[in-house]
């Protein structure tokens, strides 16, 4: 009977020559279970922030990276007056359901950019009101999901000329705002999902906590 004993010069990740440290992190970025999870965050984030600005999101949707022009998308349920008058009044304002949350702040920021709330007054509210206004968000193509595949379906309404044209205009502001949302959000999927996913920081805090090991040329020890 042979034994064979043989010893290895085992390092941390730290310790990893650059060569080898980018060898360990692209093994982290192909890492399908990993990627299946900061999926499932980065869907569940975009949900939760399309909520909080006001929007009663029913399904978010994306398909970065597959498609040529392929961004992201939303939908929502029905959203009647009273809710829309507060989501539009909010918008005008600046007001955050949640303070403190950087990422919500600068999404607000970008839309008042990017879109006119002149036409967010208390008279033009209250015609919203007296038509009782509402408004879904619908998808028009299921084959693809950027911000272009969606949008407002209203009620038909019956009113002065000066009056269908004030509420055309608040039409056409609130797919602009979703809009607005949804190319932010598709610069946040390729942030989150490919650039900075299981960069050299976040693989070297995922290896510590867990104590992996390398060989010098960056392969994973397995004892």
């Amino acid at each position: 009977m042979k034994r064979i004993v043989r010893e290895y010069n085992v390092y941390s990740f730290s310790e990893l020559s650059k060569v080898a440290k980018e060898k360990v992190i692209q093994e982290f970025k192909n890492d399908e279970e990993l990627s299946r999870i900061q999926q499932e965050f980065y869907k569940k984030d975009m949900t939760e922030l399309i909520k909080l600005l006001g929007f009663n999101v029913e399904d978010f949707s994306y398909s970065l990276n597959f498609f040529q022009g392929d961004v992201t998308s939303f939908v929502t349920s029905t959203m009647y007056c009273e809710e829309v008058v507060k989501m539009l009044e909010n918008f005008k304002n600046g007001i955050l359901k949640e303070k403190g949350y950087k990422m919500l702040s600068e999404l607000m920021g970008v839309i008042h950019q990017r879109n006119d709330f002149s036409l967010i007054t208390d008279e033009n509210m209250q015609l919203l009101k007296d038509f009782d206004f509402y408004f879904a968000i619908e998808r028009t193509s299921h084959r693809y999901s950027h911000e272009f595949t969606i949008d407002i379906d209203v009620p038909y309404l019956e009113g002065t000329k000066e009056q269908n044209t004030v509420i055309q205009g608040i039409e056409k502001l609130i797919i602009g705002v979703a809009r607005t949302i949804m190319k932010e959000m598709e610069k946040i999927g390729y942030e989150w999902l490919y650039d900075d996913f299981m960069n050299e920081e976040e693989v070297k805090e995922n290896c510590e906590c867990n104590e992996y090991t390398f060989l010098e040329d960056g392969t994973m020890f397995n004892e």
